[in-house]
C-alpha cells in the first residue's frame, strides 16, 4: 500500500459514486441551509439573545449529528454496500451519537498535540506570528505562514489518521479502540505520511488559490459569489473524500481488502 494509492482509490469512489453521495449527503446539507435561513431569520426578527443562544445550540448540535449521521451511512455503504433509504438517510441502530463522540475526542487529542507544538514553536517564534499565520479573517501569503500551516496540516492528518480507523469500526458495529487503531497503522505509517502530504497539498493548494481569487475579485460582488460557491462545493467534495480514505483505510489496514 502506498499514500497515493489511498488517495486514487478513495478519490475514485467518490467520483464514480457521485450521484450516491448527493444522495446520502444532500438532504442534510439542504435541511442545514434552511435551518441557518430560519435562524438567522428569527434572530434578526426577535433581537433577543437568549433565543438566538437557544436555537444557536439547536442548530449546532443537529449539525454535529448531521456530519455524522453521513459519515456513518457513507462507511457502511462503502464497506458493506448498504444502500442508503430516505430523505434523510437516518434508520434506528446507527451509531450516529457513538461515532460522534469518538471522532471528538480524536480532535481533541490533534489538538492537544498541536498546543504541544505551538508552546514549542514560541521558543523561535513570536506568538503573534504564529497566530497570524492561522488568522482565517486575513489569511497570510508570506511564504513562512504558508509553510507553517502546511506543516500543522499534515503533522494534524498524520495523527488523525493513524486514530481515525476506530471511526469506521463504529459505523460497521465492530470492535476497534483508539489505541488498536495506533497500533493497526503502525505498519503503514511511510503510506499514511504520504496521503497526509497528498491531502495537506490538495486542501492548502485550493484554499490558498480560493483567497489570491478572493482577494483578486474585491469589489466584484458576482465573481465574489462565485468562488465562496465553488469554495463550498471543494468543501462538501472534500469532506466526502476524507470520510471514503477512512473507508479505504480501515477496508485494506484491518479487513486486509486489497487496494489499487
Amino acid at each position: 500500500m502506498n499514500g497515493l494509492t489511498i488517495f486514487l482509490h478513495s478519490f475514485r469512489q467518490v467520483t464514480g459514486n457521485l450521484g450516491m453521495a448527493v444522495r446520502v449527503s444532500g438532504g442534510f446539507w439542504l435541511l442545514t441551509v434552511v435551518a441557518g435561513f430560519v435562524y438567522g431569520f428569527i434572530v434578526a426578527l426577535t433581537n433577543s439573545t437568549f433565543l438566538a443562544f437557544i436555537f444557536g445550540v439547536a442548530f449546532l448540535v443537529f449539525l454535529v449529528w448531521g456530519i455524522s449521521l453521513v459519515a456513518v451511512v457513507w462507511h457502511r455503504y462503502v464497506l458493506l454496500e448498504e444502500q442508503p433509504n430516505g430523505f434523510l438517510p437516518y434508520r434506528k441502530g446507527l451509531r450516529v451519537w457513538s461515532y460522534f463522540w469518538y471522532g471528538v475526542g480524536i480532535i481533541l487529542i490533534v489538538l492537544l498535540l498541536l498546543l504541544v507544538l505551538f508552546f514549542v514553536a514560541t521558543l523561535f517564534m513570536e506568538p503573534r506570528d504564529i497566530l497570524r499565520a492561522f488568522d482565517q479573517m486575513q489569511m497570510s501569503l508570506v511564504p513562512l505562514d504558508i509553510a507553517l500551516r502546511f506543516i500543522v496540516g499534515l503533522l494534524a492528518s498524520l495523527v488523525y489518521l493513524r486514530l481515525a480507523l476506530i471511526l469506521p469500526a463504529v459505523a460497521l458495529d465492530e470492535s476497534l479502540t483508539i489505541g488498536g487503531s495506533w497500533a493497526e497503522s503502525k505498519p503503514y505509517t511511510g503510506a499514511i505520511i504520504v496521503l497526509a502530504f497528498v491531502l495537506a497539498l490538495v486542501n492548502g493548494g485550493i484554499t490558498l488559490f480560493s483567497n489570491i481569487v478572493l482577494i483578486s475579485a474585491q469589489g466584484s460582488a458576482a465573481l465574489s459569489l462565485i468562488v465562496s460557491l465553488a469554495t463550498l462545493a471543494f468543501q462538501w467534495f472534500y469532506f466526502m473524500l476524507n470520510i471514503s480514505i477512512l473507508s479505504t483505510l480501515y477496508g485494506h489496514i484491518v479487513q486486509k481488502r486489497e487496494v489499487y
